[in-house]
């Protein structure tokens, strides 16, 4: 089945196309896809994880990537459409850590969605993560 508008890429090719990639996989799985793409300096790698730091991209940024992270405080569905995944953004709060240019990047993205940042730079990110999974099943 074709459908019109899209492409078909692999993950090399993606990662070539990219600046900002965000890694959206089960918190288990972000050193081994990390270490499986071809990064390169100044790239930023952003995992989704509310339980994991940054060093769990330390195959990323061992390539010259900088690494960052983006939680939002939400849980997502499986067969959202884009519109309806923004548009729970709306109002919630997102963590979000990354050094410098990146983690302006990283506010200004949850900003435009509709969410407020909360930086994590520093934060116990066990405590945080069962802060948040108590937050976000209310």
């Amino acid at each position: 089945m074709a459908l019109d508008g899209v492409t078909a890429a692999t993950a090399t090719e993606i990662v070539e196309g990219c600046d900002l990639l965000f890694l959206p996989v089960p918190d288990g799985a972000i050193e081994a896809v990390a270490g499986s793409l071809p990064w390169r300096a100044g790239q930023a790698a952003v995992h989704c994880s509310g339980a994991r730091g940054l060093d769990a991209l330390d195959a990323s940024t061992a390539r010259g990537a900088v690494a960052g992270s983006l939680h939002p405080l939400q849980t997502f569905a499986a067969g959202l459409t884009p519109q309806e995944a923004a548009a729970l953004f709306r109002g919630v709060t997102c963590g979000v850590e990354g050094a410098g240019a990146l983690g302006e990047r990283l506010e200004g993205l949850v900003r435009a969605l509709g969410a407020t940042p909360v930086r994590l730079e520093g934060v116990d990110r066990a405590r945080y993560h069962a802060a948040a999974v108590l937050a976000s099943n209310d």
